[in-house]
């Protein structure tokens, strides 16, 4: 994958007021924009979401956990687009900094407060026809048990709120 420097202009106003919701198990926000022929997505999560558990990992099971759950979320397939062709073109996951020394993920804007660990996924994608995509949707809901709930928002020449759950996790774009 190559790396990709994008300015998240059309992920600030309406994503600010979007985001900053309560640390809620089960639940997280995803957020959506196109600009430029790229589609930039944006996930926060608490970490028990993805691992069941927001502590440093402690056992090796733990360790192998999170370490998978940090993997899944490089995968190139968690996120689908109807009506445009797009490709992964980067991901940088903010953590709560317990991977290996060699992981290289970044740890410098991420949650971890009073024991309450969180995640920010952000991802770049390479589209054709970006503007006419006419859905978002996510295998979060098959890659992790712990997520019951995402909120969503895509901006894009409208914008379009809904909640992802796992019987309904896409999203129609207006």
């Amino acid at each position: 994958m190559a790396a990709a420097t994008i300015a998240p202009s059309a992920l600030t106003a309406d994503a600010a007021a979007f985001q900053g919701s309560a640390h809620e198990h089960g639940v997280a926000e995803l957020s959506f924009a196109v600009e430029d022929g790229q589609v930039q997505a944006e996930l926060h999560t608490p970490l028990a979401n993805l691992v069941g558990f927001e502590h440093e990992p402690r056992t090796e099971a733990q360790k192998s956990a999170y370490e998978n759950a940090l993997a899944a979320l490089r995968q190139d397939d968690l996120f689908t687009f109807e009506g445009a062709r797009c490709a992964l073109s980067d991901v940088t996951l903010d953590t709560p900094g317990y991977e290996s020394p060699h992981a290289g993920d970044e740890h410098g804007d991420h949650e971890h407060h009073g024991g309450h660990a969180e995640i920010v996924a952000r991802y770049v994608f390479a589209c054709d026809k970006a503007d006419r995509i006419r859905s978002a949707g996510t295998r979060l809901f098959d890659r992790f048990e712990g997520f019951q709930e995402i909120t969503v928002i895509f901006l894009g020449a409208s914008t379009s709120v809904g909640e992802l759950t796992p019987a309904r996790p896409v999203l129609e774009v207006e």
